[in-house]
């Protein structure tokens, strides 16, 4: 049986070890040298380095209650942003941590000065090594110590404080900022390292019980009592001594290294004068206790993940502690005191703690924002994100006044960490993050492209597949909307149930009742409806490529999903399965309930692109079920012209013609679409429209169109999307009871050719084919290229195989025409995927002809499934040749 780590520390605990972790340098060290850089108002400095750490309490507040396991930092970095950057982070912490003891270690050997002529080096290497074996015989041993130090160091302080008010007269209080605010702020920079240890206790959450409530707590009253000290402590130190001028008399500068016993010379007689020194020595080493307590926790937590030698994960069998990060840890702090200088070890130990602090940021921002089913922190940071953005900035201004060896330390940092993690973690790690969960991978692309290619028949039953959530319970709408998806087959229900990476699926392994109760609910939709069903419950640590790689081994029609969540405050990042919407393997729909589960009126929202054949066939499918009826609904600018209102018209019969149910046509002048389409959804039970343009980045920052109807809608909303290489020949379903209504030959001969032309670029090629097809908006190639551009913005039109296929349209394009181009190299057409194109395929409309046109790509797409059609088209040297491939393959028949 695996060993595990006893929880045996409670609020008192995290408090003096949180304390502890500060108390030493802040009070006892860092008054005078801040005073030095920033002058007699050095108690600013360290409230404003308070207030930009104080993010950083909250941030680590929430992250370790919903990760409360040894390790920290490391481990949100890691489950946030994956196991390079946990590498990176996990190091860095464990040597910023490491120069902020080494520093406490340095500074005893000032205090003791005072007392023996002892070596200072050598005792603070005696003093280490004590330390070492105290942590290593337990942690609950190791917080009773604590406090007891806590207590008489704050009691020590507090009186110390108060004396020292008492006898100061402000006179050194005159020249308020003499180095002005760049003093100020470098001084904040400098005593930053004073705080970093408020958050250590984070790294031993494994060992806290009731992390929940005992985490947050203790930090927040360690923070906010430890920075009211300090700036108290700093205020009486430079009341007494001008750390910042030389003596007038002399013109020696006073020492700043043991601010504590020379300001206290001024106002205690020679006993109070050696008990502070005294409570400085207890102070500096309770520090250092729970720096060696946390920073032994980083290798053990790295090691756990397979980043560290396994060494490092070993517990006593004794004592429970991991004692090789224990006595790893120790050598590493010999090092540091023995070969580093006091100013050094604060530079390096602050800018390091900044830089880690940042990462924790943006690890809460994007665990929060992804939406991971398993991220449920029981405390949340207060004014997110600005909490957190607040603390982004503040700590790049004081790394930008912490100067040029902060900034190296802490690159010097990251190269170190990327050779540890690519010579020895990445093969032996194969975890995601939550950062790749949200983006996707160019491998997963690539797996559903492969998926797209492949022709195979499966012997597995056609479905529709209907993924919910752990955290979802009221699956009954989406359920019965999926099965009204099945035409044949069945319908598959998967509950997905995320777990993070450093868990095993096993320990989810067990049934519960939410699964029966979901399984229940959702056989007695399908039997009502008369659909057959399959449901699983499938455990994954990534739910977003379990359910792609489901789909693709299942062969799925349609997936059916709920509508992606999105942070009330900023898109940082979008939700893992907001990814499906940029890279269907099959037909998607994603539906926001808003308590309607029957579709009796249903709002189409159709125009000329790559969704409106899909829209208009399943609205149409659904209202048929409910006899149910529809309004073609689109909104057109208040300026609009008559010719393009009338093209609008036309473009709205054709669909017409196309419908069974009871249905009507609505075009409305409007500025407001948005509102426009608000207000007449009061009228609805659902609103059908395809998918936003693909513009990742502008839609992660801004939002689009669709997102802001589905908040402001008063009825559901279904969005659809197609994949890419899928061409839908859905809406001319109903031509085939029409013959010779379209005649393919005409459509070739009269087709504008050009091959083998030279372009370099996706905007060189659509410029050709714009100038090839300018006649049919009277000469003017501008109009056909914005067209050809309008749909290129909604979805890349570049399929497999080298090949683009693209329907545009435009009320001042005269009449339908294929244009058909080849080049002599491929073209990137970037975007997803980054495919290489030669062959582009444009068949250019008014809308008023849609049907036509939509008829005549689909024709084009299954020509192109044909093997040899390709190769004959790229082999045709002239236009002529080409047009002759084209009627070949085409038949010069009607469909």
């Amino acid at each position: 049986m695996a060993k595990q780590l006893d929880r045996q520390l409670g609020f008192w605990s995290v408090y003096s070890i949180s304390v502890g972790a500060m108390l030493g340098p802040g009070a006892f060290l860092l008054p005078g040298i801040a005073a030095a850089i920033a002058g007699p108002w050095a108690c600013i400095a360290f409230g404003l380095a308070g207030l930009i750490v104080m993010p950083a309490v909250f941030t680590k507040a929430e992250l370790a209650t919903a990760m409360p396991v040894s390790g920290g930092t490391y481990i949100y970095i890691d489950r946030s942003m994956g196991p390079w950057m946990g590498t990176i982070t996990g190091l860095g912490t464990w040597f910023s941590l490491s120069s902020k003891t080494a520093f406490a270690l340095v500074g005893l050997g000032a205090y003791l000065v005072l007392f023996t002529t002892f070596s200072p080096l050598l005792f603070a290497l005696g003093v280490l090594g004590v330390l070492v074996l105290l942590n290593i015989k337990g942690v609950g041993k190791v917080a009773g110590i604590q406090k007891v130090i806590i207590f008489l160091c704050i009691a020590a302080l507090l009186l110390y404080c108060g004396i020292g008010i008492s006898e100061s007269d402000g006179t050194n209080f005159e020249t308020a900022l003499p180095k002005g605010i760049a003093g100020l702020l470098a001084a904040s920079g400098m005593v930053f390292v004073a705080y970093s240890g408020v958050t250590k206790i984070c790294s031993v959450a494994e060992e806290v019980r009731n992390p929940n409530r005992n985490l947050p707590l203790g930090m927040m009253a360690a923070q906010l009592s430890v920075m009211a000290l300090y700036m108290l402590v700093a205020y009486v130190v430079a009341a007494h001594v001008p750390f910042w001028a030389a003596d007038p008399v002399s013109g020696a500068v006073p020492d700043a290294t043991t601010p504590i016993t020379t300001a206290g010379s001024e106002f205690l007689n020679t006993n109070g004068y050696r008990f502070m020194a005294v409570i400085g020595v207890l102070a500096l080493i309770s520090m250092c206790n729970a720096g060696i307590l946390a920073t032994s926790r980083y290798p053990f937590a790295m090691a756990r993940d397979s980043l560290m030698p396994d060494l490092f994960r070993r517990l006593h069998e004794r004592h429970g502690t991991p004692v090789a990060a224990i006595l790893a840890t120790g050598v590493l702090l010999a090092c540091l005191v023995a070969f580093l200088p006091l100013t050094i070890l604060a530079k390096l130990a602050s800018g390091f703690k900044i830089f880690i602090f940042s990462a924790n940021h943006l690890a809460l921002i994007i665990l929060r924002e992804s939406g991971a089913s398993w991220y449920r922190p029981s405390f949340r940071s207060p004014f997110y994100p600005w909490t957190q953005i607040f603390g982004l900035i503040g700590g790049l201004v004081l790394l930008f006044y912490l100067g040029f060896l902060a900034v190296m330390g802490i690159l010097a940092g990251v190269l170190v960490g990327t050779i540890w993690y690519f010579a020895y973690g990445r093969k032996r790690v194969q975890r995601g993050s939550a950062l790749q969960h949200l983006w996707g991978e160019s491998r997963i692309l690539r797996e559903t492209e492969m998926a797209e290619l492949e022709e195979e028949m499966t012997d597995q039953a056609p479905r529709v597949i209907v993924p919910v959530f752990r955290d979802q319970t009221d699956t009954k709408p989406l359920v019965r909307l999926g099965a009204s998806f099945v035409d044949v087959g069945l319908l598959e229900v998967v509950r997905l149930e995320e777990v993070p990476e450093q868990l095993q699926l096993m320990n989810y392994a067990d049934d519960d009742q939410i699964m029966h109760n979901m399984a229940k609910e959702a056989e007695s939709v399908c039997q009502e409806l008369q659909v057959a069903l399959e449901f699983h419950d499938v455990i994954t640590h990534n739910a977003k490529q379990g359910l792609l790689q489901h789909a693709q081994a299942t062969k799925a029609q349609w997936v059916v999903m709920s509508w992606p969540q999105t942070s009330e405050h900023m898109r940082f990042v979008r939700d893992p399965m907001a990814w499906w919407l940029d890279h269907p393997p099959c037909d998607l729909a994603v539906f926001k309930n808003k308590g309607h589960e029957r579709f009796r009126r249903i709002l189409v929202l159709a125009e000329p692109g790559p969704y409106d054949s899909l829209v208009t066939h399943i609205a149409d499918k659904l209202a048929r079920q409910e006899d149910g009826e529809l309004l073609l609904y689109r909104t057109v600018p208040t300026t609009i012209e008559t010719t393009e209102l009338e093209s609008m018209s036309a473009y709205h019969q054709q669909l017409g013609e196309m419908l069974t149910p009871k249905h009507t046509s609505l075009i409305e002048r409007s500025d407001d679409k948005l509102g426009s389409i608000t207000e007449i959804s009061k009228q609805f039970d659902l609103i059908v429209m395809g998918a936003h343009p693909e513009r990742a980045l502008r839609t992660l920052l801004f939002g689009s169109f669709e997102h802001r109807l589905a908040e402001n809608a008063h009825c559901s909303i279904l969005r659809l999307k197609t994949p890419r290489d899928q061409v839908h020949p859905r809406l001319p379903l109903l031509l085939q009871e029409q013959p010779g209504r379209f005649d393919l030959g005409p459509a070739f001969a009269q087709a504008q050719i050009d091959v083998g032309i030279s372009v370099r670029s996706k905007e060189e090629l659509f410029a050709r084919m714009a100038q090839l097809l300018a006649h049919t908006s009277n000469g003017n190639s501008d109009v056909v290229a914005t067209a050809i551009w309008k749909r290129e913005r909604h979805q890349s039109t570049a399929l497999t195989g080298g090949m683009a296929l693209m329907a545009a349209t435009s009320p001042l394009i005269s009449q339908t025409t294929l244009g058909v181009l080849t080049t002599e190299t491929p073209v990137d057409f970037r975007g997803p995927g980054r495919r290489q194109v030669d062959l582009f395929f444009t068949v250019i409309s008014p809308p008023s002809e849609r049907q036509k046109q939509l008829w005549l790509l689909a024709h084009i797409a299954r020509m192109t499934l044909r093997s040899d059609f390709l190769p004959a088209i790229r082999d045709a040297a002239t236009a002529e040749e080409l047009r002759e491939q084209l009627t070949k393959f085409g038949g010069n028949g009607l469909l």
